[in-house]
């Protein structure tokens, strides 16, 4: 029994797959709805089953987190992948139901990997690291503003904002640090990382952060996984590009590729070993 869902801000649609019986229904993306989700598939007669979605930002995580609690088997999959798959089965309509079955269908016949969510301190960790840099963000727009501005009084309201923000980002350097001293297991992962030539705190958190690091069984891995993965292309006359970095994966750091190309390049083989 497999479960698709399609997922986005404000709610979901669920397309229920066992053999040639289907079944769809549209949920609010919020806690009710996990919970008429929940109901029913109680009233299908259905303790578990497996559910496949798409990694879609943030949108998924509550969803996903809920449904591994429940004991359902949860994959979140890369879109590139049921892109292809759709591909290749010739499908030609793109509406949020049929997404949530062409997911259903990827995962009875492909049996994608169980996704479980991070530890409760990466968690944390990642909403500390995503909060500084939106607020980095916003002192760069607001010094952009200033030079933009000949108005006295904006001008002094821009900079007094400015000092805020730095006030705030010095605050969040230090959670971020306490956080880390406080959890031994990230320290730890810190103290491997920032050993590597050129990859400083900065780097190693935010690695930390955006990739489960004994998830992957090779650096390869994670090179391919944060969109940094070289390709080529040397199929036919016609298509002789070299080598490049394909953007497929999840590119979340990518400007921060230091670490994972000093691995590639053979600077520690095995993620899981050096751990």
């Amino acid at each position: 029994m497999y479960l698709g869902i399609d997922i986005s801000k404000s709610t979901f649609d669920a397309v229920f797959l066992d053999g040639a019986v289907q079944r769809h229904k549209v949920f609010a993306n919020t806690a009710a709805g996990f919970k008429a989700l929940t109901t029913w598939l109680t009233t299908d007669e259905t303790p578990t089953c497996h559910v496949c979605m798409e990694a879609t930002g943030r949108y998924h995580l509550p969803l996903a987190t809920y449904l591994h609690a429940t004991h359902h088997t949860v994959s979140v999959v890369n879109p590139a992948r049921t892109k292809a798959y759709g591909l290749s089965r010739m499908s030609r309509n793109k509406t949020d139901k049929t997404d949530a079955l062409l997911l259903a269908q990827y995962a009875q016949s492909e049996h994608p990997p169980a996704w479980h969510p991070a530890p409760s301190e990466c968690q944390a960790l990642t909403a500390l690291i995503h909060r500084l840099e939106e607020v980095e963000a916003i002192r760069q727009q607001e010094l952009n503003r200033v030079e933009g501005t000949d108005n006295a009084y904006v001008r002094r309201s821009l900079e007094a904002h400015i000092v805020y923000l730095d006030l705030e980002i010095q605050e969040l350097h230090l959670r971020l640090d306490e956080h880390v001293l406080a959890h031994h297991e990230l320290q730890r992962q810190e103290e491997l990382l920032t050993s590597i030539p050129g990859v400083g705190k900065r780097t190693a958190r935010k690695v930390l952060a955006e990739v489960q690091i004994m998830d992957f069984e090779h650096a390869k891995q994670v090179a391919a996984y944060a969109g940094l993965s070289p390709h080529q292309r040397t199929s036919g006359s016609s298509l002789r590009q070299g080598r490049g970095c394909r953007r497929w994966g999840m590119p979340v750091c990518a400007e921060r590729s230091t670490f994972l190309r000093s691995q590639r390049c053979g600077g520690t083989p095995s993620l899981k070993r050096s751990a």
